[in-house]
């Protein structure tokens, strides 16, 4: 083997290495078993899967003993169709695959009366009896419609069994003041992995969160107009999932379609409703905004797609603080050299001992917030190649020669990698070349 084909392999087997160690899990499973009316397999029919949003389709021929299987198929809508000769056709649409989703359907086809197609609306979830993980996704509908909280779609994890949200202190059940941690299955929020669309998206370098340090931010990773599935796999979580103690969250982002989408939102939050400080005399004022807009698009029908999105928020709040002070008593017996310093605090009235140094001081204070996230990404759609099979003929094969040769009084052992590549010829057939 040529240094430049050895150098192609490594550095194929590194990429391949990487994405392995870093990647997780995205797409999912479908499969099933092709029956007749008296339960035999089916073999040779012909199923195709297509998504519907972008109209590429996977085919696939089921076996002798009547299983398919179409694996890494991304997520989305999807449709089934089944044909036999003989026997009339059966179509399931509505197909809704999430993130690690094994979806196995038993297929019956019915005996050919005449030219007709059996169509099934997959309304019902379908249940996995594959796996063993507990797996709650939201749908994009869910992120969207459900009302949450300046439109952050981590306050949604607590709807699935098992996840709570830790108390909103700095410890190790809580990566921030925020809470930008969550708690599954009774374990600290340290213990789970958080991905974005399998990639590990952890914004801080202490604890796994959603969020950056001491929760600064007021979007959580990616806005909630980019998502098209949230996911939280815990129980007993699959390999592709690992190196978690407690489960894994993670965020399936939009892609372009055939279609033309977009949305604008404008989110305005104000103090009228709610309650005064009792240490105050008048009501903080507080102001959410919040402004976003997407649009997904073709680039290329059935080819290319693109989608972007755009979320701003700014918080502008006056919170209530409390503290020492010194008393007016304090700053009248106190030399003159101290006079800047106490100039920085807020003024107070004496307490009821006229002698009293400190009081305590009751305020409000001024706090402004302003954030910004942004998603874009373009999407591809590959159709499945066919590759061909390696003829079995009388080729002579040639000896390989030895890349080098051990020297006396050692013992070494080298494997020897062969590439072989097939071809026709019109005349003579096909040919087999060799690289030692």
């Amino acid at each position: 083997m040529s240094r430049l084909q050895q150098f192609s392999l490594c550095a194929w087997a590194a990429i391949c290495s990487s994405s392995l160690a870093y990647g997780q899990l995205t797409t999912a499973t479908v499969s099933g078993t092709v029956t007749d009316a008296s339960s035999a397999a089916i073999p040779g029919a012909a199923i195709r899967l297509e998504n519907v949003s972008r109209a590429v389709a996977r085919t696939a021929t089921s076996g002798a003993d009547g299983r398919f299987s179409f694996d890494f198929v991304a997520v989305g809508t999807y449709r089934l169709t089944v044909s036999q000769s003989g026997f009339s056709n059966v179509a399931r649409s509505g197909l809704e695959l999430s993130v690690g989703q094994v979806l196995d359907m038993p297929i019956q086809l019915e005996i050919q009366q005449q030219t007709q197609t059996v169509e099934v609306a997959a309304e019902a979830a379908a249940l996995d009896t594959t796996t063993a993980e507990q797996v709650a996704a939201l749908n994009e509908s869910q992120v969207h419609n459900l009302p949450v909280a300046h439109l952050d779609w981590s306050n949604l994890l607590t709807d699935s069994t098992g996840a709570t949200k830790p108390p909103a202190v700095t410890t190790l059940n809580s990566t921030s003041p925020g809470g930008s941690g969550v708690n599954i299955n009774g374990l600290p929020s340290a213990g789970y992995n958080f991905t974005v669309d399998g990639t590990n998206a952890s914004n801080n370098v202490v604890f796994t969160a959603f969020n950056v340090y001491q929760g600064v931010s007021l979007i959580n990773t990616v806005n909630n107009d980019s998502i098209q599935e949230v996911s939280t796999a815990r129980g007993t979580p699959p390999a592709s999932v690992g190196g978690g103690m407690s489960g894994n969250i993670n965020i399936v982002t939009k892609g372009g379609t055939n279609e033309y989408h977009g949305s604008l939102h404008e989110l305005n939050e104000v103090s009228v409703f709610d309650a005064r400080n009792q240490f105050l005399t008048a009501r903080p004022r507080t102001t959410f905004n919040d402004y976003g807009v997407s649009a997904g698009l073709p680039v290329l029908r059935n080819k290319l797609f693109f989608f972007g999105s755009y979320e701003g928020a700014k918080l502008t709040t006056s919170k209530a603080i409390t503290g020492g002070v010194p008393t007016p008593y304090l700053l009248s017996i106190a030399p003159a050299v101290y006079a800047p310093l106490f100039a920085l605090f807020p003024k107070a009235p004496q307490p009821a001992s006229p002698t009293a140094t400190t009081s305590q001081y009751f305020g409000a204070a001024s706090n402004s917030q302003t954030d910004a996230n942004g998603v874009g990404s373009t999407t591809t759609s590959t159709r499945a190649i066919s590759l061909p099979s390696v003829i079995s003929a009388p080729v002579p094969r040639p000896t390989p020669r030895p890349c080098w040769r051990p020297t006396r009084g050692t013992t070494s052992t080298k494997a020897t990698l062969q590439m072989s590549r097939t071809r026709g010829h019109p005349r003579t057939g096909p040919k087999t070349r060799v690289w030692p």
